[in-house]
């Protein structure tokens, strides 16, 4: 699989915040994105140990579909 990012999708997946959020409209690659974010971690920090701050936590936030109607 060849992974190309979207202009926006670079930019998150360059930062280096500790806290990242991808707020985006349907079909525009969050989902692919963080994906791509936590193999990044994973491969910059093999050897990580327990510190108390996970830094592989990733969240996806989506509306459900009935919520989706409410607001169309």
């Amino acid at each position: 699989m060849i992974f190309k990012p979207f202009d926006k999708q670079a930019e998150f997946l360059c930062s280096d915040a500790r806290i990242k959020c991808c707020i985006a409209a349907k079909r525009s690659g969050k989902t692919e994105a963080c994906v791509i974010d936590l193999v990044i971690k994973v491969i910059k920090r093999p050897n990580w140990q327990d510190n108390k701050r996970d830094p592989y936590i990733t969240a996806i936030i989506l509306p459900t579909e009935q919520m989706l109607k409410k607001i169309a």
